[in-house]
């Protein structure tokens, strides 16, 4: 099982900054180690609207779903993706490697 994760580098809610963020598919305009738009639907007018900014991490092949509900394993999947982001993105983001690994 196959997930997709994106490190929330900025967004309108202070709160989401420093998450990450896994979905089943690829966001096709934000690529591994590079920056790319957070967009949000506003039903009220249909359109898209940018709402912050985030990192794509890449993705991991999970072995089961059981794995992906093992918050160990995840964290050690993210702590490992995170480690291979550029540290600007890091620092932006407000994550510190030695805190997650604690």
């Amino acid at each position: 099982m196959r997930k997709h994760m994106y490190l929330i580098v900025e967004h309108e809610r202070d709160e989401f900054e420093g998450n990450v963020k896994f979905t089943d598919k690829t966001l096709g305009s934000v690529l591994k180690g590079e920056i790319g738009p957070i967009h949000k639907f506003d039903e009220e007018d249909g359109e898209f609207s940018t709402v912050g900014k985030q990192v794509g991490l890449g993705y991991h092949d999970f072995d089961s779903p059981e794995e992906y509900e093992d918050n160990d394993r995840v964290q050690q999947v993210v702590l490992e993706k995170l480690r291979q982001v550029d540290e600007s993105h890091l620092e932006r983001a407000g994550v510190d490697l030695d805190e997650v690994a604690a």
